[in-house]
């Protein structure tokens, strides 16, 4: 018999889990729409993600089997993009720490899409009113997380510690796109009268920007994790 050949380069060469993957589906399986008298059935298929070099596999619900279904189960979970705390205090890293780093080991990104906001829902095809409803998702779980955030860093800081130059902080801006924080370093504080800053430089990725602190939101430091 001749030799087995080798393994495929994206098997054997150490990589980020997910890097390289296969994808299958499983089903159809019967979903009920809902609990009680008058719930209606329905198929559903599952989706597996199948890591090649680690085995990891992930699995994702889909109503359909069409390509936009398909695309819907490869957008991350919004949650584990969000910004929890810096990686490094180095004030030329503008990267925190997400959830998305224990789970693949780098930060979770997302498909571009048009924003659909100013479109008219009812002449939006299924897929479109699913993204539709998506954005706004996003858009308020990212303004309600920021809130926290703010909430949390003026309790904290209440009294004690206070924002300092090279602190790593998370800019509050509108319409910015899922999985999308623009975070940046403090560069100079501006003390008023009464020796409180109330606006400060922030560098960015793309340049400096002067933002009032009501628009930023303090990370975690290490030392209170």
């Amino acid at each position: 018999m001749p030799m087995m050949g080798h393994l495929p380069s994206q098997r054997t060469t150490p990589a980020f889990p997910f890097q390289t993957l296969g994808v299958d589906f499983g089903g159809p399986f019967t979903i009920l729409n809902r609990k009680g008298r008058g719930a209606k059935a329905s198929k559903c298929y599952l989706c597996l993600f199948i890591c090649f070099r680690y085995k990891c596999v992930h699995l994702e619900a889909v109503t359909e089997l069409t390509k936009e279904a398909y695309i819907m189960t490869l957008r991350g979970s919004y949650s584990n993009s969000r910004p929890l705390c810096p990686i490094s205090s180095s004030p030329n890293d503008y990267q925190s720490l997400t959830p998305g780093h224990f789970l693949i080991g780098r930060p979770l990104t997302s498909l571009a899409e048009p924003t659909l906001e100013m479109d008219n829902p009812s002449r939006l095809q299924r897929y479109a009113r699913i993204e539709l409803a998506r954005q706004h998702f996003w858009k308020r779980w990212q303004n309600e997380y920021i809130s926290e955030l703010q909430h949390r860093s003026k309790w904290r800081t209440h009294g004690g510690e206070k924002l300092q130059v090279g602190d790593l902080v998370l800019l509050r801006e509108e319409n910015c796109p899922p999985l999308h924080w623009r975070m940046g370093r403090v560069k100079q504080l501006f003390p008023g009268v009464d020796g409180v800053s109330r606006v400060a430089d922030i560098t960015t990725q793309k340049g400096d920007v002067r933002r009032a602190l009501t628009k930023l939101c303090p990370l975690l430091c290490q030392e209170t994790l």
